[in-house]
């Protein structure tokens, strides 16, 4: 049995829940601290909405802003694997937990 092949097809198909909290966070290397709310999580992921201007590309590694945050929102860092556009305003950020 292909294990890895095992954990992808778990990760998929792993329950989301809402959340509606809201987060501070910040991408690797800077110093800007953006906000977003987490509309849905799971436990390898979320979905993040955010303004337009706070919106970062996929692949991009974020961060919460402090261990306090960490510990709350249950995440070290994560990477955006997906962004879409709600209208000019606001954007969905779908991120796979790191850790």
């Amino acid at each position: 049995m292909d294990l890895s092949n095992h954990a992808r097809k778990e990760r998929r198909y792993s329950e989301r829940w809402f959340s509606g909290k809201e987060i501070d966070w910040r991408v690797h290397g800077g110093s800007r601290v953006r906000r977003g709310r987490v509309r849905e999580r799971s436990l390898n992921g979320m979905v993040l909405a955010v303004a337009a201007g706070d919106a970062v590309a996929p692949g991009v590694f974020v961060y919460p802003t402090d261990a306090q945050s960490a510990l709350r929102h249950g995440f070290k860092n994560a990477v955006i694997c997906r962004s879409i556009e709600l209208g000019h305003k606001e954007r969905l950020l779908f991120a796979e937990i790191l850790a």
